[in-house]
């Protein structure tokens, strides 16, 4: 069992007595960042959430859009996320900059071919591989370097960015529901792929940020995750069996073997598989992410199939964004003044929120579809905005690494609730069992994360027990 990661620091070869943490800028050429990854969200995450809109005519000439809905929104989830493991590997040859423009190139051309989609196997290829591809690539990018730039305001940075990006998820789908009403779906496939171009620009605006300190060269060195002496303990017995296994490789090739498979698992990150806590951290997040991702893409279609007019749709999609954008408003404003955690922010909400997109397909009124709509919006920013900063709070000098195989988990679990949903919608003929699925998902995942809060709570009071006797006897 593993509590700790391993994370880079700052050490001072003048004085060896004195290590200082890398410093944040907080600020400087972080605020020109901060603006390009909101242009980078803009371009490449809006279009994402009108799929259903976009394709949703043409998926219903060929066959049920809900099912291929969700069977290409399956494999872009499954695609965008496998690529975090290559984002993990690239970040730490490449700069920000490059990583960056290729992601922009390949979902641009992803974007101009969506257009002259003719089938299902021509959408895979260029929604869900090429634009899945660059999407990846693009979110890690951007978020870390987001938090290269940003430590003490970078809660307060994500909330504002997070409310910014959300007003355009009111007005964009308005804009596509118009163009889609005056151009060809062609036409309106070529204007998708020239906002795509508004990414290179933003792109070229990344740079990492320079050091603040000079004489300093970086070492990886362990830091837990928490300051238990229990688990302090279960880490030093783990390094002392590494040492005396290391020692007793007397023959060179087992040496050469194992050197091999520690460079395989320090380059491409692999190690925090054997984190429990991070595993248990990231399918939590990964299983919230599906079901959010899956409900935005569909919730039109399942208004649509309730018989409610286009108009009505529209007006219920809009106060779904609308009480999204009041809670990353609410978010940005509390974490202004207050520490926010945000490990526990995320459980609740994904509680919260499971049991209200539970109550939104129970009831078949206008207005309870509106309510109940409006109170999933409202819990919705509290699940978006912290997601990255969950990982940002244990993993902060690894982001990158840790948010990478986050991805990839998403990624696996996507190509196994994709499967599932298809059959659940086959047996029982019903979209709101799409829904109930996804909420045992989430109920199930909340109640691991507690049990894990629950166990190293009585770990922790265990240690402190038995410091506290030790502290008696002497």
């Amino acid at each position: 069992m593993k509590f700790m990661h391993e994370m880079e620091i700052e050490v001072n070869r003048e004085d060896p007595n004195t290590q200082s943490k890398y410093l944040h800028p907080d600020g400087g050429w972080g605020y020109v960042v901060n603006v390009s990854f909101i242009v980078v969200m803009y371009v490449s995450m809006l279009p994402l959430i009108t799929f259903g809109l976009y394709y949703g005519p043409f998926l219903a000439s060929i066959g049920d859009e809900t099912s291929l809905t969700a069977t290409s929104s399956s494999i872009f989830l499954a695609v965008q996320s496998f690529t975090g493991v290559a984002s993990g590997f690239l970040l730490k040859r490449y700069s920000y900059r490059i990583v960056g423009l290729v992601a922009a190139t390949s979902y641009s051309i992803g974007a101009f071919s969506e257009g002259f989609s003719k089938s299902l196997v021509h959408i895979v290829i260029s929604y869900s591989l090429l634009k899945g591809f660059g999407f990846g690539l693009l979110v890690t990018v951007s978020f870390t370097i987001l938090n290269d730039y940003f430590d003490k305001k970078h809660n307060l940075i994500m909330g504002i960015s997070q409310t910014v990006i959300c007003i355009g998820t009111i007005i964009f789908p308005i804009v596509i529901a118009y163009t889609i009403e005056h151009m060809e779906f062609r036409n309106v496939g070529i204007m998708l792929g020239a906002f795509s171009l508004l990414n290179f620009p933003a792109i070229a605006t990344y740079r990492c940020p320079r050091k603040k300190s000079t004489g300093i060269t970086k070492e990886l060195v362990t830091e837990y995750d928490s300051k238990s002496p229990t688990e302090a303990l279960l880490q030093d017995k783990y390094n002392e069996r590494v040492h005396q296994a290391i020692g007793h490789q007397k023959n060179k090739s087992m040496v050469s073997l194992l050197a091999i498979k520690h460079w395989v698992l320090d380059t491409m990150g692999l190690r925090l598989f054997f984190d429990i806590r991070y595993v248990n951290m990231v399918v939590g997040l990964a299983v919230s992410y599906n079901s959010d991702f899956n409900f935005t893409i569909i919730v039109g279609i399942l208004l649509s199939n309730s018989n409610f007019r286009s108009s009505d749709v529209g007006m219920i999609v809009m106060v779904y964004f609308g009480f999204d954008l009041i809670s990353r408003i609410t978010y940005s404003f509390i974490s202004y003044f207050h520490t926010i955690n945000n490990r526990m922010t995320f459980l609740v909400a994904t509680f919260i929120i499971s049991v209200f997109r539970v109550a939104f397909v129970l009831g078949e009124g206008y207005t309870w579809k509106m309510i109940t709509i409006g109170l999933v919006g409202l819990t919705r920013g509290f699940i978006e905005t912290p997601l990255p900063l969950v990982i940002s709070e244990m993993y902060k000098n690894d982001f990158s690494t840790a948010y990478s195989l986050y991805m990839f988990l998403t990624g696996c679990l996507g190509l196994i609730f994709g499967p599932i949903t298809r059959y659940v919608k086959d047996i029982t003929k019903s979209d709101p069992m799409i829904i109930y699925f996804y909420a045992v998902a989430n109920f199930l995942i909340c109640s691991t994360w507690v049990m894990e809060m629950i166990f190293l709570k009585i770990c922790n009071k265990g240690s402190h027990e038995i410091v506290d006797s030790e502290d008696n006897k002497e």
